[in-house]
């Protein structure tokens, strides 16, 4: 499976922290899957990172990173942050907020890892 990661946006010199917050945009066919039913966008703040997958992931989520005035970048990038993916018999589910267990406590972040580990596992 690819869905690698690649690194989280820099932070400014005076940033203590690698969180920012940020905005989890669910995809049209996020609506209907059994993993992210009923969950709408949400924000968060905590790293965001960039994940690079390839074209047999199903992305259900995804993020922006956007353009500040230390960074590398030129441009806003869009990368997933919920897919799954089907490998033969087996079933394989990626999110990657939960850092801390602040996020973890997020309603939105909870319920799609408790399903996404019920979806993957039957």
């Amino acid at each position: 499976m690819r869905g690698g990661w690649e690194g989280h946006a820099p932070v400014a010199a005076t940033d203590l922290f690698l969180f920012v917050p940020y905005t989890i945009t669910m995809l049209p066919e996020a609506s209907t899957h059994p993993i992210t039913a009923g969950i709408a966008d949400f924000d968060l703040v905590t790293e965001q990172y960039w994940v690079l997958t390839d074209d047999y992931v199903d992305v259900l989520a995804t993020t922006t990173q956007k353009v500040r005035p230390w960074d590398p970048w030129h441009r806003e990038v869009t990368s997933p942050v919920i897919w799954t993916r089907r490998w033969g018999s087996g079933k394989i589910f990626v999110t990657t907020p939960g850092h801390s267990l602040d996020v973890l406590r997020n309603d939105s972040v909870r319920t799609i890892i408790e399903r996404g580990m019920l979806w993957a596992s039957r």
